[in-house]
């Protein structure tokens, strides 16, 4: 039954499957794109010498797209995208439950990005399903929003029905945040790796607060 899956799940390696889930709406393009990309290659550089985590993309806009799933990050090669369209966050949530569902050994890490506010939906629903069925691996979301124009109250609802309710990580000695908002996208590529070492500082049975 679901109880002795999830915990069987909880019993394996703690493997990562990163699942990046990256606006690709009109407001996206251009240099805020390409530091996207940017922040990406720097994150797929820490960590391409190891080849135990995992990593899926995924772009969206009026709909979501599959970039790249499941692959080894020496695998990684940057995005080609050409379509920019408007902001629904529902399509990339249900394209991102469909890929965490595939992270049998691995525990699911959601980084999601976005510049503005999107179509919600059954996005709620979505996340807290996302939450129920990987719990026992350690699933997590990150939030990111960069520029002027992101909701502030929809990221941070966000956040916390895929977290449940919880806003950061207990470290030991400091606390690390599922949150995080910056209006300069030079400064991506530092928030990627810092989520990057958060998770890594994590012991194999997590806790959240």
């Amino acid at each position: 039954n679901l109880q002795r899956k999830l915990t069987q799940y909880s019993m394996m390696n703690p493997s990562l499957h990163y699942i990046m889930v990256l606006d690709h709406s009109a407001s996206m393009a251009g240099s805020r794109w390409q530091a996207v990309l940017k922040a990406l290659e720097t994150f797929v550089k820490k960590k391409k010498s190891q080849e135990i985590d995992l990593l899926s993309v995924i772009a969206f806009d009026d709909s979501a797209t599959e970039m790249m799933k499941k692959i080894k990050f020496s695998e990684y090669k940057t995005p080609i995208s050409s379509r920019w369209g408007g902001t629904n966050f529902e399509a990339a949530f249900t394209m991102a439950q469909d890929i965490s569902n595939l992270s049998r050994n691995h525990r699911p890490v959601v980084v999601f990005l976005t510049d503005g506010e999107g179509k919600m939906g059954k996005s709620d629903s979505i996340l807290r399903e996302m939450y129920t069925m990987h719990k026992e691996r350690g699933f997590m979301l990150f939030s990111i929003g960069v520029g002027d124009d992101y909701n502030l109250e929809t990221l941070k609802q966000v956040t916390r029905s895929a977290n449940n309710g919880e806003v950061f990580i207990d470290l030991g000695n400091e606390r690390f945040e599922f949150l995080h908002t910056t209006k300069d996208e030079g400064v991506l590529d530092k928030i990627f790796v810092e989520i990057s070492n958060a998770m890594n500082r994590l012991p194999h049975q997590i806790k959240a607060t």
